[in-house]
């Protein structure tokens, strides 16, 4: 296992750079505010030559661990290629300067321009996922002094009361109580942008061209859907647009911790996730816009629960510090066996969203269109792959960090392994009951009819179990006869492979139109459903119960997969 040392110190005397030129290598901090290593690059050295390589590690015919999958689609790939226009803009406009792109091996490329220019001297953001640390040493291997500079987080490493490496806490409670200590947040102030930054002489004709989506992926990109939630722009202009349009004009930060499990709609949670994944938005800047707010319109629950949101994200990004490639390992940070199934159809069947179950295939079929998906669909998902179908965990990792625009390694499998009982946080592993949650989150069908038009007509109080609809409701109300029938469910049986010790359900479940989600499994269409009668205490046990060994216990709510994405 590879573990992570702590942040670089300085390679040399500041004294012996500022009279040389250097390369800013621009990878998860494609912005001009409140970047740190900007700042380094203007103050450290004599001139700045900013370059941005897109990664054929990360793009073209490179493949996941494990299914082998493309490691981008085409739709986060567009989203990257629109970040570093706007980047070439901001640069060109604030200080003169040119960004060079390349499209290649970051270490190969950056040898080249620094012989071309003559410049021994490269900053970049420090990174803390495995393959990133891999090509800073690359970088160095080519004779390069690399200055690594912290840019990522909220929490400046050197800020925490603790050693993410050795002492990386086993639940993120922990990591809360350590940081927040007497209760006085140490969060930096923001960093100024550069007045000025001199610049470095290039050949024009040599600072390349913008590739397009075929090129970095192999496919084109379609056009956007118009189903999805927002029209996610790439870029800083665009995300802090978007925070402007969150906070100031729609208000919605003073109801964020009511709205933020909703699946439908523009303005139920932040979606600033993907901006800070690019790093077009500083998750500072975000943290200050909320004091701001807190400031001139109000402080209540879901200002703080913001914050508590961007706090995750910290969370899980110290995580590849202490854990390294166990992040990527079957049996995770914990080395916590479990009797997972590879099963290449029922994996088709999820990942395609053809389950039969509407709130898994909606959520499914939204993430494949948009490269979005809600924080709830997400923790429900992940709770189906892992626990309703028991399949490897990495199969699900893999294909959200493929769709996903908001994908970061570190907090895509943070994520994935806390949900599937591997990883940080294992008393919180817990099993969602997918029929009980799409009652409770989208208790009137309005996101599943989105998604599966189909079941338009579906009464609400069908649309969750389409297996108990007749053969006549399904011609009356144009639903598919193959879709969600008893036999073609995938699985039959839910909760088969839940692990000994998972709480069930564990968390409060939403009140939504003054009624209580009902908990029935799958039943043969015309039989009774499992609900409790009018006057009773307890509700009649299940056609078909959920198979828990261990009963578990009532969780504190909004955890699981989404963490420490603020906007999912």
């Amino acid at each position: 296992m590879e573990i992570l040392k702590p942040v670089e110190q300085q390679s040399q005397p500041a004294s012996s750079l500022e009279s040389k030129p250097c390369l800013w290598w621009v990878r998860y901090d494609v912005r001009t505010h409140d970047n740190a290593v900007l700042q380094a690059a203007a103050q450290r050295s004599s001139a700045v030559l900013p370059v941005y390589i897109f990664n054929t590690s990360l793009m073209g015919d490179a493949s996941s661990r494990t299914l082998k999958l493309p490691l981008m689609s085409p739709r986060r790939a567009q989203f990257f290629i629109e970040a570093v226009e706007v980047l070439r803009s901001q640069m060109k406009k604030l200080f003169g300067l040119d960004v060079v792109v390349r499209f290649g091996s970051p270490a190969e490329e950056l040898a080249i321009i620094a012989s071309e220019t003559n410049i021994k001297q490269v900053f970049v953001g420090k990174e803390t996922n495995v393959n990133e640390i891999k090509e800073e040493e690359a970088v160095r291997e080519k004779g390069l002094v690399l200055h690594t500079i912290w840019n990522s987080t909220l929490l400046h490493i050197e800020d925490l009361p603790l050693n993410p490496v050795t002492e990386y806490p086993p639940s993120f409670s922990q990591f809360r109580k350590a940081v927040e200590g007497d209760g006085v947040w140490k969060v930096r102030p923001l960093i100024e942008i550069p007045e000025k930054i001199q610049k470095v002489v290039y050949p024009e004709e040599k600072l390349g061209a913008m590739p397009d989506v075929k090129t970095l992926t192999g496919q084109d990109c379609k056009d956007k859907d118009q189903r999805a939630v927002i029209n996610f722009v790439g870029g800083e202009i665009s995300g802090q647009q978007r925070v402007k349009e969150y906070f100031w004009e729609k208000n919605c930060l003073y109801k964020y911790k009511q709205t933020r499990n909703d699946m439908t709609g523009d303005n139920y949670s932040t979606k600033f996730s993907a901006w800070l994944a690019q790093g077009s938005l500083s998750p500072r800047y975000i943290y200050y816009e909320i004091k701001e707010y807190e400031r001139k319109r109000v402080k209540n629950i879901s200002t703080y629960w913001l914050v508590y949101e961007l706090l995750w994200r910290d969370y899980f990004w110290f995580l590849p510090m202490a854990h390294g490639d166990l992040m990527f390992a079957l049996n995770g940070p914990r080395n916590f066996e479990k009797p997972w199934r590879w099963d290449a159809n029922d994996f088709e069947k999820w990942s395609q969203g053809n389950t039969g179950y509407p709130i898994i295939d909606a959520n499914m079929r939204e993430l494949v269109a948009t490269g979005y998906m809600s924080n709830r669909g997400r923790q429900i998902t992940a709770s189906f792959l892992t626990k309703d179908l028991g399949l490897d965990w990495r199969w699900g990792a893999e294909f959200f960090d493929l769709h996903l625009i908001d994908s970061n390694p570190a907090l895509n499998y943070g994520n994935w392994t806390y949900s599937a009982g591997v990883g940080t946080d294992a008393r919180e592993d817990r099993y969602f009951n997918i029929i009980k949650q799409g009652r409770a989150y989208d208790a009137g069908g309005f996101h599943s009819k989105k998604w599966l038009p189909f079941l338009k007509n579906v009464p609400r109080t069908l649309i969750h179990t389409p297996w108990l609809l007749t053969v006549d409701q399904r011609k009356e109300y144009g639903v598919p006869l193959d879709y969600g029938q008893q036999e073609t469910l995938c699985p039959r049986e839910l909760g088969k492979y839940i692990p000994s010790g998972v709480a069930i359900d564990g968390e409060p479940i939403a009140q939504n139109d003054g009624k209580q989600a009902s908990t029935e499994q799958p039943q043969p269409a015309g039989s009774k459903p499992g609900v409790s009668k009018p006057g009773t205490s307890k509700p009649k046990r299940p056609h078909r119960p959920i198979k828990g060994r261990g009963r578990g216990g009532r969780g504190r709510g909004g955890r699981g997969k989404g963490r420490g994405n603020p906007a999912s």
